[in-house]
């Protein structure tokens, strides 16, 4: 974040979600990855999205704060290893 350019590039990418309006569902499987100390994104908001997922849907919380894969990470990645592994 601290390369010139690259804290607009992350706001961008919030600016560019799917939260301005455009909702439709996704028939991918997704997993998501939460964290229960997060100040940003709240618990129910994140179980909402199960609602635009077409496809299997895993929901997973994790002690930790807003920044999880950096506080929790091989928690994360066992996480991950487990889901792309069931879809591999």
């Amino acid at each position: 974040m601290t390369e010139p350019g690259a804290y607009t590039a992350a706001l961008n990418w919030y600016r560019a979600a799917p939260w301005s309006g455009r909702v439709g569902t996704v028939a991918v499987p997704a997993l998501t990855i939460w964290s229960e100390g997060d100040r940003y994104i709240h618990r129910n908001a994140v179980r909402r999205s199960e609602r635009y997922v077409a496809h299997d849907f895993r929901f997973e919380a994790l002690p930790g704060s807003h920044w999880i894969p950096d506080e929790q990470p091989e928690a994360t990645a066992r996480l991950l290893v487990d889901w792309f592994g069931k879809w591999a």
